[in-house]
């Protein structure tokens, strides 16, 4: 159904590890985005869903955030 992405060693096109994070961030939204595209075909369900994401995003770092200063 989808694509499996693999960890793959360093290159040496992109031997900094910098450029292996900016790489595999710009995988992960374009599979985001990808998903979010099949499941709402139209404009306004995937700003929807788009919103939810977004909102679930925001609470998860909120609690993070909120976990990290009553444990410190």
């Amino acid at each position: 159904m989808g694509k499996t992405y693999v960890h793959r060693p360093p290159s040496p096109k992109y031997n900094s590890r910098r450029d292996r994070i900016a790489i595999n961030t710009k995988i992960i939204a374009g599979a985001i985005v990808q998903i979010v595209s099949s499941i709402c075909p139209s404009k306004m369900n995937r700003l929807v869903c788009l919103f939810w994401i977004i909102l679930i995003t925001v609470y998860n770092t909120v609690m993070m955030i909120i976990n990290i200063i009553i444990k410190a």
